[in-house]
């Protein structure tokens, strides 16, 4: 291949890493300022305190029964369009919400779109980076989340008020699947 060609893939790999970066970032933090809404609902429609102890657990309920599964999913579909269809089951999470729906089970719904998230992110990683780029990109993704988290866990606290959470944990989950990269193959599941 052409000194030049090369040079052209890599930058084209990198601009796709930053994009991922970007969706996961955003993606964490909808989760985390979701996560605060959640707590505030059950504590504004006086559930009983297990209720609220019993949120992570509920997110984490997938990780645990999918995981088996998910990995497969991400490997037999365009990672891509695993991607966007998880954060579209995390924004529909959001919606159930938005609408009324029991707090723990709306939020294991947005459990359930980050379970198969997950696996679909990392796979991507492989496809856009070289193997000798791996571990500095999983850094990266991993010090992204914590940011993320932190910032999510800020932006929740700050506003407090659950029907602003609500309308912008959707736009956030919305602005990270418009990040993820594009699949040339149509969506199909």
């Amino acid at each position: 291949m052409p000194r030049n060609l090369e040079h052209i893939d890599l930058h084209a790999m990198k601009r796709g890493f930053y994009t991922i970066m970007s969706a996961q970032f955003f993606s964490s933090l909808a989760d985390n300022a979701l996560f605060v809404v959640a707590v505030e609902l059950l504590k504004a429609n006086n559930g009983p305190e297990w209720t609220r102890a019993a949120l992570v657990p509920m997110f984490a309920l997938f990780y645990v029964i999918l995981a088996p599964f998910v990995g497969a999913l991400a490997d037999s579909k365009p990672k891509g369009q695993v991607m966007f269809a998880s954060n579209a089951v995390k924004v529909l999470g959001c919606l159930m919400m938005l609408l009324g729906a029991n707090p723990l089970g709306a939020y294991a719904i947005v459990g359930l779109g980050a379970a198969a998230y997950s696996p679909a992110k990392y796979g991507l990683l492989t496809e856009l980076l070289p193997t000798s780029q791996l571990v500095k990109a999983n850094g990266w993704i991993e010090g992204l989340t914590i940011a993320s988290i932190i910032l999510g866990v800020v932006l929740g606290g700050n506003l407090s008020a659950p029907r602003y959470l609500l309308f912008y944990s959707p736009l956030i989950c919305l602005v990270s699947a418009r990040l993820i990269p594009r699949q040339r193959q149509r969506f199909v599941f």
